[in-house]
């Protein structure tokens, strides 16, 4: 069938002068052109069995082509442009012709590469086979809705909103989901509640409650029961609507399944309480420092090593605690650690709280986090003080030995011996009594 004139343009009347009818004409087109959304007329074409298949275009706003990516589209058929085009979309066109009802429809068409959402009327009286569609491209909207979705279903997300007035409840499917029910289960906020942990949901509508009174977003978590058995744990964040007076009409948000989460919480403090056990029982100090040198961990063998309480310990660096002299080379052993370098041992002396020198030998090792970077240092503490003062004596007998064996005068020997005692105690003299 031959395409017959636009009949959405005004048409020539024979009350009104062709000056009217051109301005009309010219106000559709301008409007048809101005518009965002995509515009065609289009009459439809039908097969030897009377189905539509087919359509030609008698009109198409620019928005047309850019909405479909097709162009030069007027006095062309769709299948001419697009000979992959979908049956849906005749079939949708053709039953507004049928009945005059206006239809909507948001579509997917493969072969545009695109989904539309639109609206299809039909022009003129009964019997008209031609049908104007106004719509727009919703791809974008529509894969970012699948996004959403899917984000939703694998990642356990439950979008949720509750009318506080009525207690209804509106939830996407995936909410349900998390408590391992079908959808529909939940109609109320009384049905909710019945799934939550009774010791957890006291004080959930108590930090919820007091968030929305204030006007603030809220985060909760909750034990809840599961339809398979046992518990899970969520975590529900939202925020409240209110009407122009203030006053609370409506609550959405999201809700989160974290039971891997807080099982994995439980295991850390569970394998910190064994850590914390094994080093408080440990017959060696253990310290644990920043990168600054900052205390973070003592056992109480250490605090006994140093003289200080855990209390004075933490907060204070290790470089307050090591003897001036033994302070440059500590250093540089610190230093080639962070920059990757071995662990290391060293031997050294503290200031105790009393002023007094302790003797240590520290087994120093790396805290890194997962990319190799230093976090801080825990060092294996012994006091070897005792066994440095028998070190000092032995060298002290043996220097004495080499020094009087050589010496026949008693006087002499007497000296010599006061001498290297004086020297071995730091005293200035040094004699028998």
């Amino acid at each position: 069938p031959k395409p017959r004139a636009m009949p959405t343009a005004p048409t020539p009347s024979p009350a009104r002068p062709p000056a009217a009818d051109r301005a009309a004409a010219d106000r559709y087109h301008a409007l048809a052109a101005a518009l965002d959304q995509g515009f065609c007329v289009v009459e439809l074409l039908a097969d030897a069995a009377g189905r539509v298949t087919d359509h030609r275009f008698l009109d198409a706003n620019l928005a047309y082509e850019h909405r479909t990516g097709l162009t030069g589209v007027v006095g062309k058929t769709a299948r001419e442009l697009a000979p992959a085009i979908e049956q849906q979309w005749f079939d949708t066109y053709a039953r507004v012709a049928d009945t005059g009802e206006p239809a909507r429809f948001t579509q997917h068409s493969p072969a545009l590469g695109r989904w539309l959402e639109g609206q299809v009327t039909r022009v003129g009286g009964p019997g008209s086979r031609t049908v104007a569609v106004l719509f727009r491209d919703v791809s974008d909207r529509v894969r970012a809705e699948e996004r959403l979705r899917l984000a939703q279903t694998y990642g356990g997300v439950g979008v949720w909103a509750w009318d506080v007035l009525t207690g209804d409840l509106t939830l996407e499917p995936e909410f349900e989901h998390l408590y391992g029910v079908p959808p529909g289960t939940f109609r109320t906020y009384a049905d909710w509640a019945a799934r939550v942990h009774p010791d957890d949901l006291p004080k959930a509508e108590a930090e919820r409650e007091a968030a929305l009174a204030a006007g603030r977003p809220f985060q909760v978590e909750f034990r809840a029961r599961h339809e398979a058995g046992g518990e899970r744990w969520l975590l529900s964040r939202g925020r409240g609507e209110y009407d122009p007076a203030g006053r609370l009409t409506r609550a959405l948000g999201v809700s989160v399944d974290v039971t891997d989460r807080k099982r994995a919480e439980a295991d850390l403090r569970a394998g910190e309480r064994r850590f914390r056990a094994i080093v408080d029982q440990a017959t060696a100090g253990v310290c644990q420092t920043d990168l600054t040198g900052r205390f973070t961990l003592v056992n109480p063998r250490y605090c006994e090593i140093v003289g200080y309480p855990e209390a004075e310990l933490l907060g204070t660096r290790m470089q307050q605690l090591t003897h001036p002299d033994d302070l440059p080379a500590n250093r540089a052993q610190f230093e080639a650690l962070a920059a990757g370098g071995p662990d290391f041992a060293v031997e050294k002396r503290y200031v105790r709280k009393d002023g007094r020198p302790v003797w240590v030998a520290n087994s120093v090792t790396a805290v890194r986090d997962p990319a190799g970077r230093l976090e801080g240092v825990v060092a294996v503490v012994l006091d070897v003080t005792d066994r440095k003062r028998a070190e000092d004596r032995q060298r002290f007998l043996a220097d004495l030995a080499a020094a009087t064996q050589p010496l026949a005068d008693p006087a002499e020997v007497t000296a010599t011996t006061a001498r290297l005692l004086g020297e071995f105690l730091g005293v200035d003299r040094c004699c028998y009594a």
